[in-house]
């Protein structure tokens, strides 16, 4: 585990570093190095926020004129206790498919299951859809583009999309937002926990819209995760081979800082007050850190990220 690898008695040993492929020399940094201070909290993505940015101007599709004509906007709002929640029934001027539970095609609306409405389409001639939870009308996704000749029965294949697309929990509130071309995840991903930004990641790829992640260069790793007021957990950047990983304290002052080159890895901690301390006193709050940043990448399904070979 990673806290053993910062459990160090000699202020030099050599630590194999999983994604420096060799033993490189550990050192502890300047002992009155001050605590950098974590950005101030972050003014996270709305659901709104999110439906905004997958607006026919965002995206580039024109509504069609069914649906511009007869589609009510979702319903948000959870269905009153003990009465059936009212479905936006199918009319003959909306193209609707239907799922069950187990996202199985069907030929009508199913209780806990899905439907899947066409709601427009690109200028080369790409569907634009929307997929929605049955009992309450509530998006289970954003708008999103499809590939051309995508197979529209099929729910839950993202190797369909060719957009940025969100998902959302039946109460209304963002999970998870990626972006896809031509049904490959490009990089880019963001999660989220109760409507708040949980953690970020872009990987060489994709355009950044998290309002604190610094912008990315070419071969260029970056990784942000948030305590649920908002402060920055740890963050990551790394580029040709060099490293750089804060871990910061909910309270927003850093914990433990590591500088990683192919040649050398430096490491200094800090107490929650800012004082420097040795890397064995930080340990417990450190393991809570990583147990957050594990479920996290779990969520992204990115569990053999280099962050995460790190925390092994």
């Amino acid at each position: 585990m990673f806290p053993k690898g910062i459990l160090m008695k000699s202020f030099k040993q050599c630590w194999c570093v999983v994604f420096l492929v060799a033993c490189v020399p550990v050192e502890m940094a300047d002992l009155n190095e001050p605590a950098p201070q974590a950005p101030a909290a972050v003014k996270s993505l709305t659901a709104s926020d999110v439906l905004a940015m997958q607006s026919p101007e965002q995206l580039g599709y024109r509504l069609t004129k069914k649906v511009a004509q007869a589609a009510p906007a979702p319903n948000t709002s959870r269905p009153k206790k003990g009465k059936a929640a009212q479905s936006n029934a199918p009319t003959e001027k909306r193209d609707i498919r239907y799922f069950d539970r187990l996202r199985r095609p069907e030929v009508r609306p199913t209780k806990n299951g899905f439907y899947r409405e066409i709601i427009g389409k690109t200028g080369d001639g790409r569907w634009v859809v929307q997929d929605f939870y049955q009992n309450n009308d509530v998006p289970f996704t954003s708008p999103y583009i499809a590939i051309k000749d995508a197979k529209l029965k099929i729910f839950g294949d993202v190797s369909a999309i060719d957009s940025r697309v969100a998902w959302y929990a039946p109460d209304g509130s963002l999970l998870k937002m990626a972006v896809y071309d031509k049904g490959v995840e490009q990089g880019e991903v963001w999660l989220f926990a109760h409507n708040r930004l949980s953690a970020y990641v872009r990987d060489d790829l994709g355009q950044n819209q998290a309002a604190s992640a610094e912008k990315a260069v070419s071969g260029s790793l970056n990784m942000q995760f948030f305590y649920p007021n908002g402060n920055l957990m740890a963050e990551r950047h790394s580029q040709n081979g060099n490293s750089n990983i804060l871990f910061y304290y909910d309270n927003g002052t850093a914990m433990l800082k590591i500088d990683d080159t192919p040649t050398q890895s430096t490491r200094v901690a800090w107490d929650k007050s800012g004082k420097t301390v040795a890397p064995h006193d930080i340990a417990a709050d450190l393991q809570a850190v990583q147990a957050r940043i594990r479920a996290d990448l779990k969520a992204m399904k990115r569990e053999h990220d280099l962050m995460n070979d790190l925390l092994d």
